[in-house]
């Protein structure tokens, strides 16, 4: 399992605010199993916890979720590898990854 973490700077014009129609639907995109909104209010900041089948799907299909979810690249991003048992159907963020979301 890959996972993808994705920031947009709200300084950035062209990415202040996602898209209308800016949710990231897993079933739109091949290998991703979750997509989580995050926001960084002290760095003034919203991205996307993204995870992934496999490192390729995500190397494949980022740029895509990138200008669905904001109209343009992220401003940082970085993605690291989590090896767990049952990558299948998971229905929220992996447990190690919940932090993002308080």
């Amino acid at each position: 399992m890959h996972i993808t973490i994705a920031w947009w700077d709200r300084s950035d014009v062209a990415s202040q605010q996602p898209r209308e129609d800016a949710g990231i639907c897993v079933g739109n995109y091949p290998g991703l199993l979750v997509g989580t909104p995050i926001s960084d209010d002290e760095r003034d900041r919203d991205g996307w916890a993204l995870v992934w089948e496999t490192a390729a799907d995500a190397d494949v299909m980022m740029g895509t979720v990138a200008v669905s979810a904001y109209g343009c690249a992220p401003s940082h991003s970085w993605g690291f590898d989590l090896n767990l048992t049952s990558a299948a159907h998971l229905p929220t963020l992996p447990e190690q990854l919940l932090l993002l979301t308080s």
